[in-house]
């Protein structure tokens, strides 16, 4: 039996214990080192070192230490869970990150088709108040001297509707979740 200690202190780091294996059934005679929080499994037996006892100041007194057997038959359940909970949490974050790259690709494609369509709506409205001052252009050209007055709330009025109908689209567009019709 050993024991280590961190520096400086008494509390204990390490104990050791060397334990002779000797089976005249099977004619082995070995020794195995079994120390802190490392058994050793013989025979389907697990030996623990479970306790210390440091030696009393005794004339030929000894360390000694105290090993728990058990017989664990259900050893390996423990690494066979943690693997089930690993592959669990793998295919959780894969569905999770093909779920995000899905709804990436829809987003991105949404603002593409979103752009595009801003484009060409302002190219609309331009040309439509390209329209209207050729229009009053022409009605003075035509000699009628009192023109409808253009005020700012009449070209808000005039406005406004479109810029609804934009408003409107783009936040459809936006929200819009393309599906694909199933495979016959």
């Amino acid at each position: 039996v050993s024991k280590t200690d961190y520096m400086g202190t008494s509390t204990p780091r390490d104990y050791r214990s060397v334990v002779r294996i000797h089976n005249p059934e099977t004619g082995e005679n070995f020794e195995k080192h079994v120390w802190m929080n490392n058994p050793m499994r013989y025979s389907g037996d697990t030996f623990y070192q479970s306790g210390y006892q440091p030696a009393d100041g005794r004339p030929g007194s000894r360390e000694k230490t105290t090993l728990s057997i058990v017989s664990n038959t259900g050893w390996m359940i423990p690494y066979v869970s943690c693997m089930i909970v690993g592959t669990g949490m793998l295919a959780h974050f894969w569905v999770v990150l093909v779920r995000f790259l899905r709804r990436r690709e829809d987003r991105e494609a949404v603002t593409r088709t979103t752009g595009l369509f801003s484009l060409q709506l302002w190219l609309v409205l331009k040309s439509l108040g390209i329209a209207v001052d050729y229009t009053q252009k022409q009605i003075e050209l035509a000699g009628d001297k009192s023109p409808p007055p253009q005020t700012q709330q009449s070209m808000f009025a005039r406005i406004f509707p479109w810029g609804v109908v934009v408003l409107t689209t783009l936040m459809l567009l936006r929200t819009a979740r393309v599906t694909e019709a199933p495979a016959d």
